[in-house]
Order: structure tokens, then sequence, then C-alpha cells
């Protein structure tokens, strides 16, 4: 895949240690609705593929199976599984989480401008967490979703 990654986007998406800057990539398949499409084509069959080998292997040992995946629903996987549960923040939360992690501001707004609308989103999903505090309160949500929605489900 760095081959086919490399032969799209250029050498300058690597290290000097020949490996993959995701840093870099990031920057450039970003940039245009184009060069992102180029990079999921590259990217999405593999991981894919390796998803869903995970969620048989899961299914082998256990009757939930948890998928945390920003793109489930650009993936059209809401068909695939019983309830689809969207995590979503206000555009200025997540503009403040990506500088917060070194993200300037206009490449912020391109990672943004590359996702599903709220509206869009929302239409494929069973259940919406508002999620504009911190990892904590996160966690209390979905403990609340989790007992509310799986206590009926026999693990044994």
């Amino acid at each position: 895949m760095l081959r086919r990654l490399t032969a799209a986007f250029g050498e300058e998406i690597l290290t000097r240690a020949g490996t993959l800057s995701r840093r870099r990539l990031g920057k450039l398949a970003f940039a245009s609705a184009e060069a992102k499409t180029r990079l999921d084509s590259i990217v999405h069959p593999a991981l894919l593929k390796e998803l869903a080998r995970q969620v048989r292997s899961a299914q082998k040992t256990t009757k939930l199976v948890v998928i945390d995946a920003a793109l489930l629903i650009d993936w059209e996987w809401e068909k695939k599984v019983d309830l689809t549960i969207l995590v979503h923040a206000s555009d200025r939360v997540k503009m403040a989480r990506l500088k917060a992690r070194g993200f300037s501001e206009q490449e912020a707004r391109m990672r943004l401008k590359s996702q599903l609308r709220y509206s869009q989103l929302r239409a494929h999903s069973d259940l919406v967490i508002f999620n504009n505090a911190t990892i904590s309160a996160l966690e209390t949500k979905v403990c609340k979703i989790a007992t509310r929605f799986f206590k009926t489900i026999d693990f044994t």
C-alpha cells in the first residue's frame, strides 16, 4: 500500500527512513476532494477487508461486537450492524480538538470539510451522543446507553 500511496501522492509523504508520514499525507490528501477520493480508493478496500475479518473473528467468541469507526456511515456499514450510535461535537469543538492535536486552522478546516454533514450522519444513525465536553463525560453517556440497550442481551 505504501508504494501505491507514494505513486499517488509523491515521495514527500515519506520520512527520511522511508516510512509513511501520516501528517504529510494528510496535508496532501485533505487539500482537495479529488485527493481525498484518491486516498480513500487506496486505503479503504484494505481497511474494510481487515474490519470485516476482525468482526468475523470477534463474533466467534462474543455476542456483542462494537465497531468504533468514524467512517462507518461513509462505508454504508450502518446497514450491517444492529445499532448505529453517532458521537457528534460542534464544529467549534472539533476545530479546537484538531488544533490541540497540532493541526493549523486551514488543515483543520480541510478535514472538517471532507466529512459528511451532521444531517447526513444523523439520517443513518439510531442514536446521537453530543460530545462537546470531556472524555469522562462521554464515557458516562456511553455507559448509560450501554446499560439501557444491552441489559436485555444474554451474553452467556
